[in-house]
């Protein structure tokens, strides 16, 4: 963690709105330090994300809710998830956005990006990364975080793992599966289902649980894998155990 938003707060070069403030893809040790709890809601993602910040007080949401005088965005890694959290945080609120992230996440280039459409302040740099803040702009044609039928017929979202396709390394593990998995089965890390899928084409499946810490990936997996022996827990596979021994894990 670094504390480059709390510090360009202190020293005047951010200023945060009065109001509601919602946050988008904080993580764990996210730098909130200059948000308000009463006044501030998380938009959570990953499970282990959501569990930390509601332990260190903050309210971890899992829908946004109404509209919001401002938006806080931690940039993730993805280049379309970080352009669905600025099309995101345009639609929840007509305030300031506020954009926070490292240098290893492309933080340069989306500051780019986002001054082709939007009136954008002088990008701080601290830490190896920038804060900058965004008012006005049409996100509108960048993608929506929610998850959507690729042309593929396979449903995934933006920042997802394997966003862009079937990963040769799961191509090849469904390949490579037994014929027959009877009893039921785990499937710990189960992204948007792929693997699930093709878990269920064995012979001898009776139950088949998919674990999987990103929110958003197991929606997609939801409309991937529509079969009556499919349960869904949005957990994090390293702490999350089975209430009932299982046949085979994946």
């Amino acid at each position: 963690m670094t504390d480059r938003l709390s510090l360009a707060v202190a020293r005047g070069i951010v200023a945060l709105p009065e109001g509601e403030v919602l946050v988008l893809g904080a993580v764990a040790d996210s730098d909130l330090g200059a948000l308000d709890e009463a006044r501030t809601r998380l938009l959570w993602r990953y499970h282990d994300a959501h569990l930390a910040l509601a332990a260190r007080g903050w309210n971890s949401v899992r829908k946004p809710g109404g509209p919001a005088d401002g938006v806080v965005v931690f940039a993730p890694r993805a280049r379309d998830a970080q352009r669905a959290y600025l099309r995101l945080a345009r639609e929840m609120s007509d305030g300031p956005i506020i954009v926070d992230g490292p240098k290893t996440h492309g933080i340069d280039a989306l500051y780019r990006e986002i001054r082709q459409r939007a009136d954008v302040s002088e990008a701080w740099s601290k830490a190896h990364g920038k804060v900058f803040v965004v008012n006005g702009g049409d996100f509108s044609d960048w993608p929506e975080i929610h998850p959507a039928k690729g042309a593929d017929g396979w449903w995934r979202a933006p920042g997802v793992f394997s966003a862009d396709g079937i990963d040769k390394a799961s191509a090849f593990l469904a390949t490579e599966l037994p014929l027959k998995l009877e009893g039921a089965v785990l499937d710990l890390g189960a992204g948007w289902g792929y693997l699930s899928r093709a878990i269920l084409e064995r012979d001898g499946v009776t139950a088949l649980t998919l674990v999987e810490n990103d929110e958003t990936a197991l929606r997609a997996a939801y409309r991937n894998v529509e079969d009556d022996r499919a349960a869904f827990v949005c957990a994090d596979v390293r702490t999350w155990r089975p209430d009932q021994p299982v046949d085979h894990v994946v």
